[in-house]
């Protein structure tokens, strides 16, 4: 038997690609996939598969607009990491 291993929000969050789907969301507000994809110079698959690996965690949800599916932070997502790190330094 293999044992499994399940990624912490923080191992998620750490990713530079997914760093950078956060800090693009935050600056511009809720934003389509293809729009992530340009910001942050990677693939439609590319983003698609960060994006869900943010949204199995809760850091993110996807909207499904008329014409894009548009994504944007959870309120509250990434307070556990920010706890986590208050928690480190003291």
């Amino acid at each position: 038997m293999t044992a499994s291993y399940s990624k912490t929000k923080m191992e998620v969050v750490a990713s530079p690609r997914r760093l950078a789907i956060l800090r693009a969301i935050r600056r511009s507000g809720p934003m389509s996939m293809s729009d992530l994809a340009r910001e942050i110079g990677v693939t439609g698959g590319g983003v698609t598969q960060h994006v869900a690996s943010l949204e199995s965690h809760g850091i993110v949800r996807k909207d499904q607009g008329m014409h894009r599916t548009m994504v944007s932070i959870v309120p509250g997502s990434l307070d556990s990491i920010l706890d986590e790190l208050r928690w480190l330094a003291s």
